[in-house]
């Protein structure tokens, strides 16, 4: 079990978890009563803070895990897989009231995937848990001291998360923010489905940089689904600067093979208000970045690239503290930690012992614009 004396900064991962029971290499169903056949079976542990996690070590950032599992054989496995792959686990909570949860994932031979879930233990999780339930800290001024040894705190699919939303989360990020003044706070959407902006607009002015995907972006702006329509880079900017309008410092939108786009908020004193330690001098209020993915030399699964993404981010803004970085900088590790889910005979062999080794080699890979 790690220590939390041994190390400080990186990333605690808060928010979903759940065990994915991965289907691997299934025939894609022509209805829903087919018989389909698949490979074999993979158990990983999964969800937002899990995967987040797994690449923030890969990158080699230090991270952490802050959610609610159940007292089972679930939660075991998921414990066994966080400590194999140097995730710090003293926030962990185990609660014997409830089961941890569990995805089913038929992975398709074309690289997509479905999902079946049983959200378990993530229906109940809220503030007084996560702050007054913890394994490995007596209290909540003990639970907020261990926080204060990370830099950031990245929140993942509040959507599925329904005792953390809406003024519920902004509560929470809002005692985050007054316990822990220059902490960051960043923002991983999924499971939007709906138009609803109470699930997130109260907390957004305390966001640091938000991440979702188009057509997440599309329904929180638009109010209504993207459809067959193909935007172009106008309508991009649009979602970003309603967004960024909101107060988040930087949102990112992913565009899935096309790659992603960035943004910064035009007033600088929102950056620096969200952005705290993670914010450059070379960080240019109001400035943007379009860059095309990099392309998959592998078999692609598609599982957790949102996360890895998001991962590869924040292993950027962890490295800015002693490395000054650009916009460009957070988009080319985001999109290299992408690469490195999806595929992995694309991983580096090298181990990374810092955020900056993952930074360093981002910026050899040649990017382009679009």
């Amino acid at each position: 079990m790690a220590s939390p004396e041994r190390a400080t900064g990186g990333v605690l991962c808060c928010g979903l978890n759940c065990l994915d029971m991965m289907l691997l290499n299934t025939d894609t169903p022509a209805s829903t009563e087919q018989i389909v056949a698949f490979e074999r079976v993979s158990y990983v542990a999964g969800g937002s803070c899990c995967n987040t996690a797994r690449a923030l070590c890969r990158s080699g950032v230090r991270a952490g895990v802050w959610s609610v599992i159940g007292n089972d054989s679930f939660g075991e496995q998921m414990q066994q897989q966080l400590d194999e792959f140097g995730a710090h686990t003293e926030l962990l909570i185990k609660d014997d009231r409830v089961s941890t949860s569990l995805a089913i994932l038929p992975v398709f031979k074309n690289g997509t995937r479905g999902c079946f879930v049983n959200l378990g233990a993530n229906l109940s999780m809220d503030q007084e848990t996560l702050l007054n339930r913890s394994r490995r800290a007596n209290g909540e001024a003990a639970v907020l001291e261990y926080v204060r040894s990370f830099d950031l705190v990245h929140f993942g699919y509040p959507h599925l998360l329904p005792r953390l939303q809406g003024e519920r989360l902004a509560q929470f990020f809002t005692k985050l923010r007054a316990e822990i003044s220059d902490l960051i706070l960043t923002l991983d959407v999924n499971g939007a489905n709906t138009p609803d902006d109470s699930i997130l607009g109260p907390a957004l002015t305390h966001v640091g940089m938000l991440h979702a995907n188009l057509e997440e972006a599309y329904l929180m702006v638009k109010k209504e689904p993207i459809g067959e329509r193909e935007p172009n880079a106008q309508d991009i900017h649009e979602l970003l600067d309603h967004l960024l309008d909101r107060g988040v410092a930087l949102v990112a939108i992913t565009l899935g093979k096309r790659g992603a786009c960035l943004k910064l908020n035009k007033d600088p004193v929102v950056l620096h208000k969200n952005l705290g330690r993670a914010l450059s001098s070379q960080l240019v209020a109001g400035t943007s970045c379009f860059l095309q993915a990099l392309e998959p030399q592998g078999s692609v699964n598609a599982t957790g690239a949102g996360d890895a993404f998001t991962a590869g981010m924040l292993a950027a803004m962890a490295a800015a503290s002693s490395r000054g970085i650009v916009l460009e900088d957070i988009a080319q590790c985001g999109l290299l930690a992408a690469l490195e889910q999806i595929d992995t005979s694309s991983r580096c062999k090298a181990s990374r012992t810092k955020e900056c080794d993952f930074l360093s080699e981002a910026r050899q890979i040649s990017f382009k614009s679009f």
